[in-house]
């Protein structure tokens, strides 16, 4: 059955159908819970998908690299093909390779999309079906970007690459950073973030920034990263083991927030946010954690926690219903940041679909 969607209070116990601003949270600090989470609620789809996983494969951190690589793809399969927009072809863009999706009669604007994978994995095929789907819905043109990997080039690079490709589509398709989206899944959304900052920085702002379930903060310390340290797909120890990888030899717990931008100081004037969280992920708090600080700060910004699911779903709609679904959603999100519509969108900000 399709999960709809229905308010998180900010304080669980309450019945109040206006929920009241949520109070700001430290990152060790629980995010609010959602009736009936415990892992007998976990999607049974999901639930034997993790059953299969558990008894087919080590850890991505156990398989190393070249192995990880290649057992990601073979996960990617789960998505389903995706439909097909009027063009894909692959072009190379400030010089690294990309994807790109146009769909018939499309719409004006941009959206550039990062794939998630930990910065170690992942490429053009692994996250495919997705962006033909984000595509299709939104109606806009969608560039995938193939961005340097870890550990054979590690921080700044994949961010240097998003940042680069970003602006160099831009200009070659004549639009103005305010038609231009990013949007990104976990590193992705890590990436996404990164460079919505680094554009603001530079007083180029855009029309918007999809964070899906985004993996933002080095540090590791949530209390979602207690909760679902393992036996959800991702894994606490996979998850240090990516943010290492990556950061070489700076330390995680002190990167700088340019890599992780859940430590940057000041978020005000940040691009419109659309974040989406997993009931069962051990980046749930850190996303809802940054989604109430910008919305705290007056970012327009709308967080979406989808109950029964697990880290990575939107690469399991081939399986998933709500995982079609929720891609769909952030083609329609997308679309109305580029038409100015976002902010009709973004109340009320906090939203659970059930």
């Amino acid at each position: 059955m399709t999960e709809r969607s229905g308010d998180i209070p900010a304080n669980p116990g309450r019945p109040d159908d206006s929920p009241p601003p949520v109070a700001p949270r430290s990152g060790n600090e629980r995010a609010d819970s959602v009736e009936g989470e415990s892992e007998e609620s976990l999607h049974p789809v999901l639930r034997r998908y993790l059953n299969d996983e558990a008894a087919s494969r080590s850890s991505w951190r156990e398989m190393g690299v070249k192995l990880a690589r290649s057992g990601y793809r073979v996960v990617a399969l789960a998505n389903g093909r995706g439909p097909t927009p009027d063009v894909v072809e692959d072009v190379k863009i400030g010089g690294v390779l990309c994807r790109r999706y146009r769909p018939a009669e499309a719409r004006g604007g941009l959206i550039m999309y990062f794939h998630g994978g930990g910065f170690v994995m992942g490429d053009l095929e692994t996250h495919d079906a997705t962006c033909r789907r984000i595509a299709v819905q939104s109606g806009v043109e969608l560039i995938a970007v193939d961005y340097r990997l870890a550990p054979e080039h590690r921080y700044p690079a994949a961010h240097d690459d998003c940042e680069r490709v970003t602006r160099e589509a831009a200009r070659l398709a004549g639009l103005a950073f305010t038609e231009v989206v990013v949007a990104g899944d976990s590193a992705g959304g890590c990436l996404a973030a990164a460079v919505a900052a680094r554009l603001h920085d530079t007083g180029d702002q855009l029309a918007g920034q999809c964070l899906l379930y985004p993996g933002i903060d080095s540090r590791c310390e949530t209390e979602s990263y207690r909760t679902y340290a393992s036996g959800y797909g991702l894994t606490a120890e996979t998850m240090h083991w990516f943010w290492s990888t990556y950061l070489g030899d700076i330390p995680r717990k002190v990167a700088p927030p340019d890599a992780a931008p859940s430590s940057r100081t000041r978020v005000d004037g940040l691009p419109p946010a659309f974040a989406m969280t997993c009931a069962f992920d051990v980046l749930r708090d850190e996303g809802e954690i940054y989604a109430t600080r910008l919305l705290e700060a007056g970012v327009p910004t709308r967080l979406v926690r989808w109950p029964r699911v697990i880290h990575g779903f939107l690469q399991l709609a081939g399986i998933l219903e709500s995982g079609e679904e929720a891609t769909l959603q952030v083609g329609d999100v997308a679309a109305a940041m580029i038409e100015g519509r976002f902010e009709e969108l973004a109340q009320p900000p906090l939203k659970t679909l059930r």
